[in-house]
């Protein structure tokens, strides 16, 4: 994906890659290494990608590719990180994709 999208830096922790596709579906993949912390807070921000993802893709018609990158940070950083701060990171996400890819 590297090779052929776009990385867009969002936070100081998070990264995304982008990469149009023909098909006018949105995949999306996480790289969440363990350093981050335990499978618990990982889940917790799957699942939370996840749902902001469906609510966001829904009017959108264009195929695409994302991979967020939680970038190392200490464990205790993203055990404190809250629901609110994770959407707020994704919101911003979205206008950048959104700008990048006119």
């Amino acid at each position: 994906m590297r090779a052929n999208g776009h990385s867009i830096h969002i936070t100081s922790w998070l990264l995304v890659n982008v990469q149009r596709t023909e098909n006018s579906v949105l995949r999306c993949g996480w790289t969440l290494p363990r350093q981050i912390g335990t499978a618990v807070v990982r889940n917790r921000f799957r699942r939370w990608g996840r749902e902001y993802l469906r609510k966001w893709s829904k009017p959108l018609n264009k195929g695409l590719d994302l991979n967020l990158v939680f970038k190392r940070k200490d464990k205790e950083f993203y055990r404190n990180l809250d629901h609110k701060e994770f959407d707020e990171a994704l919101e911003k996400m979205v206008g950048k994709i959104e700008r990048h890819l006119r």
